[in-house]
């Protein structure tokens, strides 16, 4: 029977939730999983298609000319598999096809209500991907934990475990560790809110992703897990790499050349974007894939290819001038264009790393 992820948020949105639910699904790929993602988003709009990208971020558009979120663009580089337009739904979708269904007399006559019409409609679009040929369907849902529009996803998430067995659903919940300055403590109360609020809602979580700008302690750890009750090593430390947007800059690439040659912001700091753009720095291979360099945007035409994780430095003559090497700022072949050198078959997944 195919097995179930749910990906929900806590204390902040923009935590990386989409990310996070893409790595997944790219680690259990890796181990020769069929994997399959979707993301169900409480906002009314019907699809992102009307949406200012300004407040959303741009519309990804499917193989079958879904207006989708984003987020669906991450998980199809993430997992080398293409998503069509029933892997996105929304709180207006939703209650469309509900309020159609009512007026084509398909409820007889009932009340048509939130509990069961419209949880019963949101666990229908999950089941519709749980197909033979997937193994585990991975579901995120947008927005935060304590958000008034997401209850009724909440609800159909706690439903569904009961329809299709505890030993097949997994819940895994994203939080925000922050660090006070002034006391020098990580402090895991928003977590703790977050997880009591999920609790609330009837969902246990089986592991907690805790985002912060450093490394957790071990003590932090510790106590997310006897706080939360969640097992210590389903307690994952997520936190940002703080290296500019060109990796390896620092020391390790020449870093005398960085403050003369790279483009800066007005704060001072390094631009990768644009560092990209005009070939002060070049790109690197990610994702761990030996692949021909990619189409010149300046001056690193001739990179050679580097497998993700290494460390990025000049090499040979092709780099001379250059201040070092960089993971490029856009995803994706849509977006990036095609390669100077054939791929390996089936390499698609060209997004930077998690930051």
């Amino acid at each position: 029977m195919t097995k179930h992820i749910f990906v929900t948020g806590g204390v902040s949105s923009s935590l990386g939730k989409g990310l996070t639910a893409s790595s997944l699904g790219r680690l259990l790929k890796m181990r020769g999983l069929r994997v399959t993602m979707q993301k169900l988003d409480p906002y009314i709009n019907v699809d992102p298609g009307t949406m200012n990208p300004f407040q959303h971020g741009e519309v990804y558009v499917t193989e079958d000319g879904g207006e989708t979120d984003l987020d669906l663009g991450h998980y199809e580089r993430f997992i080398d598999e293409d998503l069509h337009r029933e892997s996105n739904a929304t709180t207006g979708d939703i209650y469309r096809t509900v309020i159609a269904k009512e007026r084509r007399g398909e409820y007889l006559g009932q009340t048509v209500q939130v509990i069961p019409h419209i949880t019963d409609e949101i666990k229908a679009r999950v089941h519709a991907l749980a197909t033979p040929d997937v193994d585990i369907v991975i579901t995120e849902v947008g927005g935060t934990v304590g958000d008034i529009e997401i209850l009724p996803f909440l609800e159909a998430l706690r439903q569904f475990r009961q329809d299709v067995g505890r030993q097949n659903v997994a819940y895994v919940h994203v939080t925000l560790v922050p660090y006070i300055g002034p006391s020098e403590e990580q402090k895991t109360k928003p977590t703790q809110h977050s997880v009591t609020e999920l609790r609330s809602r009837g969902i246990q979580p089986d592991a907690i992703v805790c985002r912060s700008d450093r490394p957790l302690a071990g003590h932090v750890k510790h106590k997310i897990s006897r706080m939360c009750d969640v097992d210590e090593r389903g307690v994952v430390s997520v936190f940002d790499h703080r290296a500019c947007p060109t990796r390896g800059l620092g020391e390790r690439a020449h870093s005398s050349k960085v403050g003369a040659s790279c483009p800066r912001t007005r704060d001072g700091t390094l631009d990768g974007s644009k560092a990209f753009l005009d070939g002060t720095v070049a790109p690197r291979a990610p994702f761990g894939r030996r692949c021909g360099p990619f189409v010149s945007r300046g001056k690193a035409s001739g990179a050679s290819p580097k497998p993700f994780g290494e460390a990025s430095k000049p090499i040979g003559p092709s780099f001379k001038g250059l201040g070092g090497t960089s993971d490029p700022p856009v995803f994706g072949i849509r977006a990036l264009g095609p390669p100077t050198n054939a791929l390996d078959p089936g390499v698609r997944a060209l997004g930077s790393p998690i930051r």
